[in-house]
């Protein structure tokens, strides 16, 4: 098995933006969505970070498409950008089509989980910070999962044992079913090195959960040094 059959959703990702701004193959399946142009930004306390932010969301989409929206963050006068999604409602009636607003809430649900009390979900847990995470997947309980066939295969043994060798964080817990299972979902494509994973464990970086779909979310942990965020991995679909 190569690099292209270890990875689902990081090549649909990549052309996400592309497609959520092009009305014309959305229209066909939406054609009654209301073209939308809203934003929203709001100041939370995020207690894992300690500091006041400023949410702001941009949600834009023309009339017949799925709007997307962007997502930025203010922290002590510093902008970050956190990412990009849409289609944050689906399987929605025709006939009482959300309206601008709606998608506007759902958009920003999981971004004020994660900064609330309640983190970031991720395999059955909620985590807030580096350390919490990062114990998690040095526990038993946490890592433990049934046998899966498709892991047992000498082509995916072959790859992980290269992805192994690699600079990814998630090279030193590939004992871990979670982490096999986000590696799974993921393409190769290096997104945080093991040294700056452990960096943000150092700091106790908190965790924030960004959607790019109705299922599916990045999970971040923002570097609070230099207020840059660093991609851990996808959950969801």
């Amino acid at each position: 098995m190569g690099h292209g059959v270890i990875m689902i959703k990081r090549h649909f990702l990549s052309l996400a933006a592309v497609f959520l701004m092009t009305s014309s193959i959305a229209a066909l399946d939406n054609p009654v969505l209301h073209a939308c142009d809203l934003m929203d930004e709001q100041t939370l306390r995020w207690d894992a970070l300690g500091k006041d932010v400023t949410l702001r969301t941009e949600l834009k989409g023309e009339t017949g498409s799925v709007p997307f929206a962007d997502f930025y963050m203010t922290i002590e006068g510093r902008e970050i950008h956190l990412g990009q999604g849409g289609k944050f409602i689906d399987d929605f009636d025709p006939a009482n089509t959300p309206s601008c607003e709606d998608h506007l809430e759902a958009a920003i649900k999981p971004i004020l989980k994660s900064i609330s009390h309640e983190g970031v979900f991720f395999n059955s847990r909620n985590f807030r910070t580096m350390h919490e995470l990062d114990s998690a997947l040095h526990q038993a309980e946490f890592c433990n999962t049934p046998p899966i066939p498709y892991y047992e295969s000498e082509d995916v043994k072959a790859y992980l044992t290269e992805f192994r060798k690699t600079d990814n964080w998630e090279a030193a817990f590939l004992s871990c079913g979670p982490i096999l299972d986000i590696i799974a979902l993921e393409s190769s494509q290096l997104q945080t090195t093991a040294k700056q994973y452990q960096k943000l464990l150092a700091q106790d970086a908190p965790l924030i959960a960004v959607p790019y779909s109705t299922y599916g979310v990045d999970v971040l942990a923002i570097d609070v040094e230099n207020y840059t965020t660093h991609n851990l991995f996808a959950s969801g679909c």
